[in-house]
């Protein structure tokens, strides 16, 4: 063991005197991101480049539109009509130059930037997601964005999401947070006038009230307890950047340290504690 740790520490130091004897003006300059969460690049090439994200994506629509056609074969006449409640970001919406840019400018998320980049409306669409949504529009069935972004970016959402092809865009579709972050009464306030048969997230949250503000070890406790949804009524895309799941694993701290700032170096403490090896 002492052999590993003279060895890192050993590397560790040529890999700063190499940096610092072949340091440019460029890296004066533009110095390489300290502030920004670097444990979140792997996920954003992942997200960016990788065939097997796009075949999740995929994958997650396929299913989604083969719970449409049955729920079309057997709806019944007198029954509400029908409805595909889906979330936005990440899973009609691809954010990941957002964070991308984040990282490159040595930041992390603030409401200002976060405006910025909704405001600009250059998303990109998540694969498989306008085709799908323009398959259930020609289905005649009704579709509603519930997203937790805020109204203040509603028409500019819209305006990214025409350039893109969306349909159904007029604002009665859109549930955007306004009070509180939990979707739970808006997806009920959807359910008096229509009979939802698919909800679409990248984050449990967007799916069931039984996931907010719990503990990793109580969300995979319900996800267990809901094992014959998904894929069916629920449909979950991969998000590997950020979302509940990562907020879940401080649960635990920041409920015996009330009040306490987590610093990025006490984020990293915390996710690394909770690894296990063999």
């Amino acid at each position: 063991m002492q052999k590993q740790i003279f060895v890192l520490v050993l590397g560790s130091a040529v890999l700063l005197l190499t940096g610092l004897g072949c340091q440019t003006e460029d890296k004066r300059t533009n110095p390489a991101p300290t502030s920004g969460d670097k444990q979140s690049i792997l996920g954003l090439v992942y997200q960016q480049q990788a065939a097997e994200y796009r075949a999740l994506c995929l994958q997650s629509y396929n299913l989604a539109k083969r719970r449409v056609e049955e729920s079309i074969r057997i709806k019944k006449s007198k029954e509400l009509p029908l409805a595909v409640v889906t979330d936005l970001d990440e899973t009609a919406l691809d954010n990941s130059p957002y964070d991308v840019y984040l990282y490159q400018h040595d930041s992390t998320y603030s409401a200002a930037s976060w405006k910025q980049w909704c405001d600009a409306s250059v998303a990109d669409s998540i694969p498989g997601s306008v085709s799908f949504f323009n398959y259930v529009n020609c289905r005649k069935i009704d579709i509603f964005y519930v997203s937790n972004r805020a109204i203040e970016v509603l028409d500019t959402t819209i305006n990214n999401m025409r350039k893109l092809g969306f349909p159904q865009l007029d604002k009665s579709h859109f549930y955007f947070r306004t009070a509180e972050s939990s979707k739970e009464k808006r997806r009920q306030e959807i359910a008096k006038t229509h009979k939802i048969i698919v909800l679409l997230g990248d984050n449990l949250i967007d799916l069931d009230a039984r996931f907010d503000k719990l503990s990793t070890s109580e969300r995979r406790k319900q996800t267990d307890s809901l094992k014959t949804q998904w894929g069916d009524r629920y449909i979950v895309f991969p998000n590997a950047v950020y979302g509940d799941w990562e907020n879940a694993l401080y649960y635990d701290y920041q409920r015996e340290h009330a009040g306490e700032r987590l610093s990025q170096v006490l984020k990293d403490s915390i996710r690394l504690s909770l690894l296990h090896g063999y």
